[in-house]
């Protein structure tokens, strides 16, 4: 098995000078935040050799070397701009969404209402998107199996009658018993 690609930015003395201008450097354990324009998520950009790199990826490779292909560079600080090396570790993108929902940053944002869901109210109901609650759904299959119909379930729990049979029948809501 051959070793994954290593992700390495071409650069000259001169660049890294000019990088280390742009961080305010303090002790070890203190956060260095990047000095120079952030993007829409508030990481540090760096143009080097006409490439645009994420700052704090970039510290992470001057201090390491390299970083694998399928990883990036992720904070133990959760500080988008800072670019301390020691607060950067490697991880892939699955790594960094687990590090963000344990640390309660992650949260979903309909992309039809703009409306955004906590991590509280992800957990306590299941899915963002879903519209009946554990107890609807147990509701809905007792309903059902007295004879409702499909059209009168859909109508009383403003769903479509397709969800309402995969509902009833255990397709959807499989950990509702």
């Amino acid at each position: 098995m051959s070793n994954p690609p290593l992700r390495t930015f071409s650069y000259g003395g001169a660049d890294v000078d000019r990088f280390w201008r742009k961080v305010a450097r303090g002790a070890d354990d203190e956060c260095w935040p990047w000095l120079g324009k952030p993007n829409e998520k508030g990481y540090g950009r760096f143009g080097v050799r006409r490439k645009v790199v994420m700052a704090h990826q970039f510290a992470y490779v001057l201090a390491n070397g390299a970083l694998a292909e399928e990883h990036c560079a992720l904070h133990r600080c959760d500080n988008p701009i800072c670019c301390n090396p020691a607060h950067l570790f490697a991880g892939t993108i699955a790594d960094n969404n687990r590090d963000m929902w344990a640390k309660g940053r992650g949260k979903i944002t309909h992309q039809r209402s703009r409306t955004t869901f906590s991590p509280e109210f992800f957990r306590d109901n299941g899915h963002p998107r879903a519209k009946l609650t554990p107890g609807d759904v147990a509701e809905l299959r007792l309903l059902r199996s007295d004879g409702w119909k499909l059209r009168d379930l859909a109508a009383r729990y403003g769903i479509s009658m397709t969800q309402v049979s995969k509902t009833a029948r255990g397709l959807t809501y499989r950990e509702v018993a």
